[in-house]
């Protein structure tokens, strides 16, 4: 009944509206003193009561709704708790499947993050001034072996690009280590070659001062005959 009571609020209103109208059709000379006063009254005696009134139905009607919509908001919150509490183990329980299919998919994309990653470790197992050119071979054979196929699944053309930019990497560490190596052989070269020389010409110093020697003896020998 209260609803039907603030709809004929409007309805009274809305009802006076073409007398209202009709009242107001006029349009008085302003610049005299019974036109001023016409339209003045009409406002203050015709409209603005009207509007007041409409406000005060406005008002009203809304204070109605409103709280009717509060009443109509705690039911449905406390369906919905009916409903929740109803949903929740269910929910919870596909939360929990889903989690732990993300969480599986998570470790497998990390697994093999740390398998591609591997590629690079070959590249700290190299000392360029200790490791040997046999050794560096070992390495490279060792990365070259691994499959980026199988294993790989999904991302084996980045496995394929990390391995290829660590083989080239690693190669040109077997360049520089046999330029090392080349170098300290050359280098061992020259030093038994000057070893060698220097024995040569020692021998040869000695021969010369043994026969010297012998020289000198001989000569001695003579002075003394000959005395």
């Amino acid at each position: 009944m209260s609803e039907v009571k603030e709809l004929v609020a409007f309805d009274k209103i809305v009802a006076g509206i073409a007398d209202m109208q009709e009242k107001g059709d006029f349009l008085p000379d302003m610049s005299t003193k019974s036109g001023y006063e016409a339209s003045k009254r009409f406002v203050l005696d015709v409209t603005t009561p009207t509007r007041t009134s409409l406000d005060k139905a406005h008002k009203a009607a809304k204070e109605y709704w409103i709280a009717g919509g509060r009443g109509i908001d705690k039911k449905k919150n406390e369906i919905l708790d009916l409903i929740v509490d109803i949903q929740k183990p269910h929910q919870e329980a596909y939360k929990e499947h889903d989690q732990a299919i993300k969480d599986k998919k998570d470790k497998f994309e990390s697994d093999l993050n740390d398998k591609i990653n591997n590629f690079y470790e070959f590249k700290f197992m190299v000392n360029i001034t200790e490791t040997t050119s046999e050794e560096m071979s070992a390495i490279i054979d060792s990365c070259g072996e691994i499959d980026t196929v199988e294993g790989f699944y999904h991302r084996a053309k980045e496995a394929e690009t990390a391995k290829q930019e660590v083989m080239a990497i690693l190669s040109d560490c077997l360049m520089s280590i046999v330029n090392r190596e080349a170098e300290h052989d050359r280098q061992l070269q020259i030093t038994e070659e000057n070893r060698i020389r220097q024995i040569e010409i020692d021998d040869q110093q000695e021969a010369m001062r043994l026969q010297q020697e012998k020289i000198n003896i001989q000569e001695a020998e003579i002075d003394r005959v000959a005395k």
